[in-house]
């Protein structure tokens, strides 16, 4: 049996008003008397990003008990050695702030993430949560299509799209197997999967989420008009800036990692996106 640990946030608050995060080894601890959080900050705030996501309340007044096979799989996954402490992708990993922390950190690991700085914003778009488009077709079954042609309410593979967007398209195939292997090991720790996984299949004939996302986001980040993207993909406006902020934000934390070209090309599209109307 590999170690266990416990990460959570404790009964009473502090007198600052904040909770308390607390860290036990309860192998050796299982009465829970020896917090740890003070003297492995890292190892606490790692776990609680990595593995509390699904825990919602009962991680506010209780302690998460992570079992043998779940550390097992942060250790196959790299982020913690053979002693269980972090390893150099587990400390980066450990300053992505989002909910999403571990899909981004595997994108990341993986290379997978574009260069292009509008293809890097439609993957950030894709990995947010706002629906963009309708989720369903017409009754008589038939999508509307746009002036010249084509299926109007979201990205569709088949359609003539930029390089940049077909880079993004690239980036995104990538990222579902990613999505699915994280949710494989979830399952088998009995932790909550990512409903983004769902997202990347189609809809009553329509465009999947996923690609709805990344192609709403890659056109305002490749300079298109606001009218011309809320009418085309038949978002309303409020959708769309929301969408966008969620993107932002997702590229903020790139911004915010150490060395590469990441933290620039995230810059440059992040700029590029927070213009009018949206701020």
């Amino acid at each position: 049996m590999g170690l266990f640990q416990a990460v959570g946030w404790a009964d009473e608050a502090r007198s600052d008003g904040a909770d308390r995060l607390e860290l036990y080894r309860v192998s050796s601890d299982p009465y829970e008397r020896d917090d740890r959080a003070a003297r492995e900050p890292d190892l606490a705030h790692a776990l609680s990003q990595l593995l509390d996501r699904g825990h919602g309340a009962a991680a506010s007044h209780a302690s998460v008990a992570l079992d043998a096979e779940t550390q097992r799989n942060l250790r196959a996954l790299g982020y913690l050695d053979n002693d269980w402490r972090l390893t150099g992708h587990g400390r980066i990993a450990a300053r992505i702030r989002h909910p999403r922390m571990l899909i981004i950190a595997e994108a990341m690991r993986a290379r997978i993430l574009p260069s292009d700085s509008s293809a890097l914003a439609a993957v950030a778009g894709a990995l947010g949560s706002e629906r963009a488009g309708p989720p369903t077709p017409p009754r008589s079954g038939r999508r509307p299509l746009t002036r010249d042609g084509r299926p109007a309410g979201g990205f569709s593979p088949g359609s003539r799209l930029d390089p940049t967007l077909h880079e993004a398209r690239t980036a995104l195939v990538a990222l579902r197997a990613i999505v699915t292997a994280i949710n494989n090991r979830r399952r088998r720790a009995g932790l909550p999967e990512d409903p983004l996984e769902r997202e990347f299949a189609a809809v009553g004939g329509g465009q999947a989420a996923v690609f709805q996302r990344a192609a709403v986001v890659g056109a305002w980040a490749s300079g298109n008009d606001w009218g011309t993207i809320t009418a085309r993909h038949r978002i309303p406006e409020g959708d769309l800036q929301r969408l966008i902020w969620q993107a932002a934000e997702i590229l903020a934390q790139f911004e915010d990692l150490p060395g590469g070209p990441l933290p620039a090309i995230a810059g440059a599209a992040r700029r590029t996106m927070l213009r009018t109307p949206v701020l």
